[in-house]
Parts: C-alpha cells; structure tokens; sequence
C-alpha cells in the first residue's frame, strides 16, 4: 500500500511537472485540453451510478425504518392510553367522583325546587292577604258611609 502512494505521489508529480510544461509553451494561456480516457470514464460513470443507486436504495431503507418505528411508536402510546383507562375503570376513581358529582347536583335540585314553592307559597300568602285588606278596608268604607248616613 506504502508503494502504491508512493507511485501515485510521484506519477503526480510527473503530470504537474507536465502540465506545467504545457502551460509555459502556451505563451502562459492554459488552455484545457479535455481527451475522454474511455475505459476510466466509463468505470467512474459506472461506479458512480452503482454508488448513486446503493445511496437510494439505503435511503429508501431508512425511510420505511423510520415510518415502521413511528408507528411503533403511535402503538405503544395508544396501549399505554387503554391500559391508563382500563386501570381507572378498575379502581373505581372516576365512578366515585360521578357519584359525587350526581349526589351534589340532586342536593342542589332539591335545593333549588324547594326554595321555588317557598317564594310562591309567599306570594300566594301575600296576595290572600291583600284580598283580606281590601275586604277590611271595603266594610270600613262601608261602615263609614252608614255611620255617615245616620248622623
């Protein structure tokens, strides 16, 4: 492998020396000279698409890991929700407190029916009494008329 760096490092340098050569006999215009080496461009192409597709194709991979766990994941939360619910059925916490709430909402019925007939069995009362009045008052008159006739 060391040998094999080192050829590369040196069969670099020959190319740099080369390419420099070519620019001085330029007149210092570099000008590109692009020759397609065929058996090295289509290896690279080659190896290039074969990379490109294993890319994608672990992209692709990833992508549905990644859904199947968030799905998963969706699942062990809506377990762990029943589980939760099925545990407070069990102990009884939320009938208790319905109890409650159902015993406190009659009391405040009853409450709320018999302060109602107390106000009307006021007025009722009131109004009899009123009527009372104004017979009381109707024989007042009465009588002052007749004390006021016989005088």
């Amino acid at each position: 492998m060391a040998l094999k760096a080192i050829v590369s490092a040196e069969e670099h340098a020959k190319l740099v020396a080369d390419v420099k050569k070519e620019y001085s006999e330029k007149d210092g215009k570099f000008i590109l000279d692009v020759t397609p080496v065929e058996g090295l461009a289509l290896d690279n192409a080659a190896s290039l698409k074969s990379a490109l597709q294993k890319l994608e194709q672990k992209l692709v991979e990833a992508q549905n890991r990644s859904e199947i766990l968030a799905s998963r994941h969706r699942r062990a939360r809506t377990i762990g929700k029943a589980a939760e619910a099925r545990a407070a059925l069990s102990e009884g916490v939320h009938a208790a407190s319905l109890d409650r709430m159902s015993n406190k909402v009659l009391r405040e019925e009853a409450t709320s029916l018999a302060k109602s007939e107390m106000v009307e069995e006021n007025l009722s009362q009131r109004l009899l009494e009123l009527d009372k009045q104004d017979e009381i008052e109707q024989m007042l008159q009465a009588l002052k008329t007749k004390k006021a006739l016989t005088a």
